[in-house]
């Protein structure tokens, strides 16, 4: 059974956990990304594990999300203590795609727990990426227009308390 199969079936719930991110969840995501967050790495001069093993050692806090007890998704926020703006990060396997609107409320709500330690949430998105476009607009994140950097644009979103 694949994690496209229950999907199938009549009223299918998938049940949602999040916990504490642990190193094999590093290592059993980093073999089973989106394309999206492939390409990302690759932007940045990174092998895909790599680059998420680099966002959550320099994380603040971590969790991982379980679809039926498989890793789909890992988020976390970087930044200071006492410090003014975080920056998130949400990494996904391609099944996180089956049900999309059940993470993007748990994320947002974990958005807003980010909130409580940070004026301001800032990340960077790829122009072309719609889809992460998408995700941003529902979750609330304000955009910039387009900027340049090395050949490729991208958008500066943000998220603020009094958002």
């Amino acid at each position: 059974m694949t994690m496209g199969e229950p999907a199938l079936r009549d009223n299918y719930e998938p049940v949602i956990t999040v916990v504490d991110t642990l190193s094999e969840h590093i290592q059993e995501l980093g073999r089973n990304l989106r394309d999206r967050d492939i390409k990302m790495a690759e932007i940045a001069g990174l092998l895909p594990h790599r680059a998420l093993w680099r966002v959550w050692r320099r994380s603040l806090m971590c969790k991982t999300a379980f679809l039926d007890n498989e890793v789909v998704a890992i988020w976390g926020v970087m930044g200071t203590f006492l410090g003014r703006m975080g920056k998130p990060w949400l990494v996904c396997a391609p099944e996180a795609e089956d049900f999309p609107m059940k993470l993007v409320f748990r994320y947002r709500s974990e958005l807003r727990n980010m909130l409580k330690y940070f004026l301001i949430l800032e990340d960077w998105v790829l122009e072309s990426d719609k889809k992460t476009i998408r995700l941003m607009e529902i979750l609330g994140f304000k955009f910039e227009e387009p900027k340049p950097m090395n050949g490729i644009n991208y958008m500066r979103v943000t998220l603020s308390r009094e958002d």
